[in-house]
Parts: structure tokens; sequence; C-alpha cells
């Protein structure tokens, strides 16, 4: 159940996404044209014993053929991977099958050819470019698949392409030879790869997203992420504030608030002061320092309330967490100070 939830939910993600869908068509492509070259160069293992019987090789004539051919593979690696770098993996690769075609098939040209010493001398050469045109195989595949971002277990997979070509070639060539000769072996061959560097040219024009747009790309994600930890942390962060406003809530209920009608929120003003009582006794001016009136008590002005600040609420909510909530009950139930003395 599980595996057919996943295999649906990659369904889903290739038909919304069209790199998606694209890199697929890559990959099969660069598949098949490593699988090809490795069919290619079968034929020449498989008909070892019949170029010995009808042909005349000798066992060092062959393995001076083997020789040859890795030795030019190497080389041609390395001109391949210039080539590649400046002409780019598609145009190189269905080249390079072309070529590995026509060697192929003028190798099997070879039974019609009387003359030993000649056709030994030709086969040499002939498996020898062979060999240039194979070192194109690897690379111009790597090249492809990097240029598209393909990570470490697309290129594993892409490694197995070598194996397939090679068990698919050895068995097409051991049951052409049986029923049609050695040289079909060779022309089979050389029809498969002709058929493939058409596939690779057509197949592979889709261009690769460009630098810039891999950048952004990486960015937009970064950034998504970011978000989502940005997120997480104002929640964390938000969390103990308004558990304090709730402990300063329950707080100011438990106890007798001398103006809970003129008091605001915690959060969104400054605490105000209580109204002047009638009961205080009024400062007479003409007596000295300290002394009370003795007539009737004049109510000193009522200071004016405190009005609800027009800040943001964050930036009163961070003036006032700093006063803890005993100072914030005793700044409300203290009567206000009288006037000083003249």
């Amino acid at each position: 159940m599980r595996i057919w939830e996943a295999v649906r939910s990659w369904v889903e993600t290739v038909k919304d996404s069209p790199r998606t869908r694209n890199k697929i068509v890559i990959f099969i492509v660069v598949y098949l044209s490593f699988a090809t070259f490795c069919i290619v160069r079968k034929p020449y293992s498989v008909s070892k014993a019949e170029l010995q019987r009808s042909e005349g090789f000798s066992a060092s004539l062959l393995g001076v053929i083997d020789a040859s051919y890795l030795t030019a593979y190497a080389i041609g690696q390395l001109l391949m991977g210039v080539l590649i770098d400046r002409l780019g993996g598609r145009r190189v690769l269905s080249v390079s099958l072309v070529a590995s075609a026509l060697c192929a098939a003028a190798f099997g040209l070879l039974q019609s050819l009387s003359d030993v010493g000649a056709k030994s001398t030709l086969a040499v050469l002939i498996w020898a470019a062979q060999g240039i045109a194979q070192g194109a195989s690897w690379p111009g595949g790597v090249q492809v698949m990097s240029a598209w971002g393909f990570k470490a277990r697309a290129l594993s997979m892409y490694g197995t392409s070598g194996e397939v070509g090679g068990l698919t070639g050895s068995t097409v060539a051991a049951a052409i030879i049986a029923h049609y000769g050695w040289n079909w072996t060779f022309f089979s061959a050389s029809g498969m790869a002709l058929s493939l560097s058409a596939l690779v040219f057509f197949g592979l024009r889709i261009e690769p997203p460009s630098e810039d747009a891999l950048e952004l790309r990486s960015i937009a994600k970064a950034a998504a992420s970011a978000v989502e930890v940005h997120s997480d942390d104002v929640h964390s962060d938000t969390a103990p504030l308004l558990g304090r406003d709730r402990l300063l809530s329950s707080h100011y209920d438990d106890h007798d608030d001398p103006a809970p009608a003129a008091r605001s929120p915690s959060y969104l003003s400054l605490p105000t002061l209580s109204e002047p009582s009638d009961a205080q006794p009024a400062i007479d001016s003409t007596a000295p320092d300290g002394f009370m009136a003795s007539g009737p008590a004049v109510a000193a002005p009522a200071e004016p309330t405190a009005v609800e600040s027009p800040q943001p609420r964050r930036a009163v909510a961070s003036a006032t967490a700093d006063a803890s909530p005993r100072s914030r009950l005793a700044l409300q139930s203290s009567p206000p100070a009288s006037a000083e003395a003249l």
C-alpha cells in the first residue's frame, strides 16, 4: 500500500512539473545511448571463434585487434572530453554513434575480402577507429546529466546501462551468428547505432536550465525554508508574552482595583492614576512649610487621566513589560501626590 502511494505521488509530481518530465526523457535517451555503444562493441568478442575458423585470424592477431581498440579507446576518451566541452554532449554523442555504426558495418564487410593480410590490417585499423568513436560514450552522457543537475543515485542507475547493453549485445550476437553468420552481428549492431544516433540528436534538443535559473530556484527554496523557520520562532517568542499578559490580568482580578473603569489592559496603555479623594486636606499657601490649612478643605485640581497611547501595540507592550506586576499595582492604588507648598 505504501509503495502504491509513493508511486502515485511520484506520478502526480511528474504531471505537475515539466522540468521533471524533461529530466526523465533525458535520462532515458542517455541510458539507451550508452547501452547501444556497449551493444556495438560486443559482436567482436562473440565472433572471435568464427573469425579464427572462417577468416583465418590467428590468436595473436585477435590480441593485436583488442590492444588497438583499448589504446584508441583511452585516447578517444581524452579527445572526446575536450570536444564535448566545446560542442556539447548531444552533438558529440550523435556523431560518435554514427561513426561507431560505420566502423561496425565496415568490419562486417571484411568477409568479402580474400587477401588475409589486407583483411588483418584493415581489421586492426577499423577496430581502432571503433575505439576512438566509443570514447565519447561515457563522458558524453555524464556531461548531459550534469547539465540537468542529476544526483548521484541517477548516475549510479546510468552506470547499469553498460551491463544491460553488454548482456543484450552478447545475447543478440550469439543468436545471429547461429543463424546468419558472424558478419551479420556487426550489421545488426550498426543499424541499432544509427537508429539511436537519430534519437540522441533529436531527443536531447531540450535545453537544460541555465545557471541563473538554477540559482534562482535554490534561492526560492532557501527563502521558503527561512519563512517557515521564522514563523516558528515568532510563535515561540510571543507565547511567553501572551502568558505574562494573562498572569497580569489574573493578578488585577484578584485585587481591588481602585479605578477599574479607567484602567486599560496592560498591553495597550500605561497604568492610570486614581482621582484625588475629597477627604484629603488642602495645602494653605500662606502657612509655613509642612503645616496644613485650618479652614475647610479645598479639593486639588484633578490630575488628567492617562490617554491610551497611540503608539503601536508592540512598542507599548515592550515599554510596560519591564515593570513588575507589584510596581504596576502600586502605581494604580497609591493616592496622587499633593502640590508642593510654596
